[in-house]
């Protein structure tokens, strides 16, 4: 298992892989010191990330094994599909899943998930538009979002700014 730590725009990472997969990201409250062995899969993922913070990727080229129950790697298999700059709601996920009642499932499956940013969770809002329930925080969501408003041809959704 290999790990480092970004300096991100939203803070602190801690990037995890392991046989060339990423299997989780921490957001951190403050650095923490840690023995980084940076293999050239966890530099190849550092350099997508940093590229997206500059507005100059969209999507990532990265081998993801998030860790998980069944239910939750199809959620995060629907969150993954969702495009840079734009947003589903968790009924929409439901629905896409085909149980329509299942949006607080879906939510808790989405608050559940290691690698954000990477499956962009952030791009999950409730029905109603507003900002929901995000492992980083709403500010590091709202950012989050605004940042992809900024790099994108998408038209700013749902009132959200």
């Amino acid at each position: 298992m290999n790990r480092a730590i970004l300096n991100s725009p939203v803070g602190y990472l801690e990037i995890v892989e392991n046989n060339d997969a990423i299997i989780k990201i921490n957001y951190l409250e403050e650095l923490v010191l840690i023995e980084e062995n940076k293999s050239y899969y966890l530099n190849k993922t550092i350099a997508q990330i940093n590229e997206y913070f500059k507005g100059k990727r969209k999507q990532f080229d990265l081998k993801l094994k998030p860790e998980g129950t069944d239910f939750q790697k199809e959620v995060w298999k629907e969150v993954f599909k969702i495009p840079f700059g734009e947003t589903k709601s968790y009924q929409e996920i439901a629905d896409t899943l085909g149980d329509p009642g299942a949006v607080r499932a879906v939510g808790n499956a989405n608050g559940h998930n290691p690698i954000p940013i990477l499956i962009p969770c952030h791009r999950v809002i409730g029905s109603d538009g507003k900002l929901t329930g995000y492992s980083g925080g709403i500010s590091r969501k709202e950012w989050l979002l605004k940042h992809e408003l900024t790099f994108s041809d998408a038209e700013m959704q749902l009132g959200l700014f």
